[in-house]
C-alpha cells in the first residue's frame, strides 16, 4: 500500500495551511467573476447612458479592483504552489503566471465591451425582418 503524504501526521499543519491559502484562492476566484459580470451587465443596460466622466470613474474603481484582486489571488496561488512543493516535492507544478494571464484577459476584453458599447451606432434592431 502507497503511503500518502494526507496520512503523515507531522503534515498536519501544512495540510491545514494548503487548505486555507485554497480557500483564499477560491474566494478571490469569485470575487473577480462576481465583479466581471456585475461589469458587464452594468455595460450593457447602461453603457450608453453614463457620460465620459462616469464611465472613467466606474472603469477607473473596476480596473483598481481587478488588479488588485489579481495580485490577491496571484499571491494566494503561489502560497498553494509553495505548501505543495514542500508536501511533495516530486509532485507536479502549476503554472500560476497562465491561469492569472486568462483572468487579465477577461479584464482587459470587459473594457473593450464597454468602448464597443459606448461607440455602436444604431443599437436598435429591426425586428420586420
Amino acid at each position: 500500500m502507497e503511503e500518502s503524504i494526507y496520512n503523515d501526521p507531522g503534515n498536519y499543519e501544512l495540510i491545514e495551511l494548503l487548505y486555507l491559502a485554497r480557500e483564499a484562492a477560491a474566494f478571490d476566484q469569485t470575487a473577480y467573476i462576481a465583479a466581471l459580470f456585475a461589469y458587464l451587465v452594468a455595460d450593457y443596460f447602461v453603457g450608453n447612458n453614463l457620460s465620459r466622466f462616469q464611465v472613467i470613474t466606474v472603469s477607473g474603481l473596476y480596473t483598481m479592483y481587478m488588479l488588485f484582486s489579481l495580485t490577491t489571488l496571484h499571491y494566494q496561488l503561489e502560497q498553494v504552489r509553495e505548501i505543495m512543493s514542500i508536501l511533495d516535492p516530486s509532485g507536479r507544478d502549476f503554472v500560476i503566471e497562465v491561469f492569472i494571464g486568462m483572468f487579465f484577459f477577461g479584464l482587459i476584453m470587459s473594457l473593450v465591451f464597454m468602448y464597443e458599447i459606448r461607440t455602436r451606432k444604431g443599437t436598435e434592431v429591426d425586428e420586420s425582418t
